[in-house]
């Protein structure tokens, strides 16, 4: 088991994290997809609609969707039209709901 003297967290434990953390966003299995795009149409505290490689999606924004930076910092101004996004959502059709949306900082 290697040791992070600095953090005092254990390198292997931490490495299993990360592996973990990743297949939440690279595998589409329900838990946690991924959709990259630019926004359409928001309404905050209602939804989302993100125009992707595969067409425009909607999502729903409930009271636990987070909008953060690329840095992980809380975005606090409205969404616009034409800014690029990462969103996290749960489910699938109908019922895509949004976990966090990441903005790109151009």
């Amino acid at each position: 088991m290697r040791a992070d003297r600095a953090t005092g967290v254990c390198a292997d434990e931490f490495d299993e994290h990360r592996t973990n953390d990743n297949y939440y966003t690279t595998n589409n299995d329900n838990r946690n997809n991924h959709t990259a795009g630019t926004v359409t149409t928001y309404e905050p505290g209602k939804t989302i609609v993100v125009k992707s490689d595969k067409g425009p999606v909607s999502f729903a924004l409930g009271t636990a969707a987070r909008i953060v930076s690329g840095a992980g910092h809380v975005v606090k101004s409205a969404l616009r039209p034409g800014q690029r996004v990462h969103v996290y959502y749960t489910g699938t059709g109908e019922t895509r709901a949004v976990d966090r949306v990441v903005v790109n900082e151009d």
